[in-house]
């Protein structure tokens, strides 16, 4: 994801600092609707403190405002990308002294970039804390400039000095950094972070989220039948959209958690509740605090396997390359918007569903999306439903031809499962519904597939949703 103003650091020193400040503040006033006047009032403090303490650099530096970590729903002041060290910046304006809070959130940006930023692990990572307050000593040199260093704490007057002799301490690195493919690098958090979660959720659960009222054998069984799905499409190359129907606390999010956390390959929840995912995060993290395990670390490991919804949409819409995720587990699917409200969020006419399938099908070899659905839960303006995502489905593959082509079938473990999709027979591309019944407590669902139907079915209002 790119930063909201990028640019050379002679570029940069180059340009008119309100210039700056309104390509910024365009960006504010297109994201957040509140605090813009304090915000760009902090920007113009900041930029003299920049341009006086990068002049002396060279000009193929790169300096990066408001860089956005978008899966993680933060946003680091500024990045400064050296030819061997990567400078992580946070600004503290005002007369209020600098806090153990101020530090950890520079450190958690640095150490962020270096769990889940594709190119921040072959340099030195440098937190630096500025503010125009800090009181003047001496600073303590690490002996290893290896991934994340300690926080560096300077009078923003003084960043000129710390940068030159950090500069000068540092190591010649073997690669030199590369800013354009840094700024372009995908999501890919590291594997200790993932087993980390695992560890996590296999010790503690998350039983305590909800009240699920599914019997434990029912969620193992459809437990073990996505698991089975998801096994069956890596081995068989596929292409793969698994329905889970359900009421309200059924416990299809229990469900998903148990195949995010379970899987082999890289897997994600996503969701557009946002309590939500602070709360499973958080839950998670005291469950570790009370076996004695760090609650900030435990915060950290469980970040990439819980995920804003929108944070991942925004991260992968315009890139090429497929995501880090092979399994991504589509929470709450039924309420996915559609082609309308995509124009007005993305600027995209396209459905959520339609954005879900394009991103997956970028794997070359398999994919699979877990879609858990309410039944009956389509409520809000905008709001496709289900007949959305079999629309996309049927779409997919028909433009994919031999590239992926979504297949279809009832999964036998349970009935309670259907894998959805449609197969290619030349350039025609069939969509269907079948109705099956579910395990209970799971109730009814439809199951979009390959039955050979002509594609008007897909254009029916309501032909191919999940009813309750």
């Amino acid at each position: 994801m790119r930063a909201w103003w990028s640019a050379p650091v002679s570029d940069f020193l180059a340009q008119d600092p309100e210039s700056i400040v309104g390509v910024l503040s365009t960006r504010l006033v297109e994201t957040h609707p509140l605090n813009r006047a304090t915000q760009v009032q902090a920007w113009r403090r900041q930029i003299p403190w920049l341009r006086a303490a990068i002049a002396t650099l060279p000009g193929s530096c790169r300096l990066l405002l408001e860089y956005p970590l978008l899966r993680l729903q933060r946003r680091i002041d500024a990045v400064l990308l050296t030819e061997h060290a990567v400078f992580v910046l946070e600004f503290k304006t005002g007369t209020t002294p600098l806090s153990n809070l101020d530090r950890q959130q520079v450190e958690d940006y640095a150490l962020d970039l270096f769990d889940f930023h594709a190119e921040s692990r072959a340099h030195p990572l440098v937190p630096i804390l500025l503010a125009d307050n800090v009181p003047s000593r001496s600073q303590s040199w690490p002996l290893i400039w290896h991934g994340v260093t300690p926080v560096f704490e300077v009078r923003a007057d003084r960043l000129g000095e710390l940068l030159s002799e950090i500069t000068r301490r540092l190591p010649t690195s073997r690669h030199q950094l590369d800013p354009r493919a840094w700024e372009d690098a995908p999501y890919r958090p590291v594997p200790t972070i993932v087993e980390a979660a695992r560890m996590l959720y296999g010790r503690h659960g998350v039983a305590d989220i909800a009240e699920a009222r599914a019997d434990v054998g029912n969620l193992t069984r459809t437990t073990r039948a996505i698991r089975h799905a998801i096994t069956e499409a890596h081995n068989e190359s596929r292409h793969v959209v698994l329905f889970v129907t359900g009421i309200p606390g059924a416990g299809k999010t229990l469900c998903g958690l148990n195949t995010v956390f379970g899987a082999d390959a890289g897997t994600a929840f996503l969701t557009g509740n946002l309590p939500l995912v602070h709360v499973m995060r958080e839950a998670l993290a005291r469950d570790a605090h009370a076996q004695g395990r760090s609650m900030r670390v435990a915060r950290q490991e469980t970040e990439g396997a819980i995920q804003p919804l929108i944070g991942f949409l925004r991260d992968n819409i315009e890139r090429s390359d497929p995501p880090h995720e092979h399994v991504i587990v589509f929470d709450e699917a039924q309420r996915a918007w559609d082609a309308a409200f995509g124009r007005r969020k993305f600027g995209h006419a396209q459905s959520e569903a339609a954005l879900f399938i394009d991103i997956m099908r970028r794997h070359p070899d398999w994919a699979v999306i877990v879609a858990l659905v309410g039944n009956g839960q389509e409520i809000n303006t905008g709001e496709a439903g289900l007949a959305a995502l079999g629309r996309s489905v049927a779409g997919a593959s028909r433009l994919a031809r031999a590239r992926c082509a979504w297949r279809a079938h009832r999964d036998r473990p349970a009935a309670a499962l259907v894998r959805c999709g449609a197969t290619l027979t030349g350039d025609r591309c069939g969509l269907a519904s079948r109705r099956c019944r579910a395990v209970d407590p799971l109730r009814r669902c439809r199951a979009l597939g390959r039955c050979g139907v002509a594609r008007r079915r897909a254009a029916r209002a309501g032909d191919c949703g999940c009813r309750g």
